[in-house]
């Protein structure tokens, strides 16, 4: 009963999360085998998970930070990493990030980030399902602004169009239409029988053509509409 009330809250509470990091760069200095961010928007916490390599070696770095959202740059912060009040296991205060050493990164912890950031996010961004939003943050130097790499993150807010219940009812219509065709022609009314398989099976192409389009055009096709493909081709 328990897990089922939390469960309950857990679908009401907004939120914003990023579960992977990939290189926008070649010869990127920063990599990361795990990552794990979600932000509340209820409290302007940020809860983060990494798990990293490094191979800037012993530098004070900062990062300019750009939110992209359906192709459109929404914000962008310069933030020094030394700035950052980081606070690790066991409330320590050792900021890995400043400078930053070349070698395995292990960031576990929390931030609170401040409303002149967070106001700038529309309330939109919580609720849009399949949300089309990244973050591109590129790294540079703060002595020469040499820029020392370049990483990408794409977010969701966990709302989808995506459902399992949708797939089964189409593929019944489908089918139920070639069945009564069958029966009808069966019985002797062939033209009417051709009339109604000739609807079904162009109702079938109709949704194989969505599944096909979206798979071929993957990388242009936002993520509303390859998630309701992916609902018409049954997952």
């Amino acid at each position: 009963m328990f897990s089922f009330l939390l469960s309950i809250v857990n679908a009401g509470t907004r939120y914003i999360q990023s579960s992977s990091l990939l290189t926008c760069m070649e010869n990127s200095q920063f990599t990361a085998s795990f990552f794990d961010i979600v932000f509340y928007p209820g409290n302007n916490s940020v809860d983060f998970n990494v798990v990293a390599i490094t191979t800037i070696d012993n530098k004070t770095v900062g990062v300019n930070v750009n939110l992209i959202a359906y192709g459109l740059n929404v914000l962008q912060r310069n933030i020094s990493l030394c700035d950052i009040d980081y606070q690790g296991i066991g409330n320590t205060k050792n900021n890995p990030l400043c400078p930053l050493m070349s070698g395995h990164l292990d960031l576990d912890s929390s931030y609170t980030l401040g409303k002149s950031v967070t106001k700038d996010i529309p309330g939109i961004a919580y609720t849009i399902p399949d949300l089309d939003a990244r973050v591109r943050v590129i790294v540079y130097d703060t002595k020469n602004y040499e820029q020392l790499a370049c990483v990408e993150t794409t977010l969701s807010n966990g709302k989808t169009v995506q459902t399992k219940y949708a797939a089964w009812p189409i593929a019944a219509v489908s089918g139920l239409g070639v069945i009564t065709s069958g029966v009808i022609s069966v019985i002797g009314h062939s033209s009417t029988a051709a009339h109604i398989a000739s609807n079904s099976m162009s109702l079938f192409v109709y949704f194989q053509s969505l599944a096909i389009t979206a798979m071929m055009a993957v990388a242009r096709v936002p993520p509303i509409a390859a998630a309701w493909a992916q609902t018409l081709c049954g997952h």
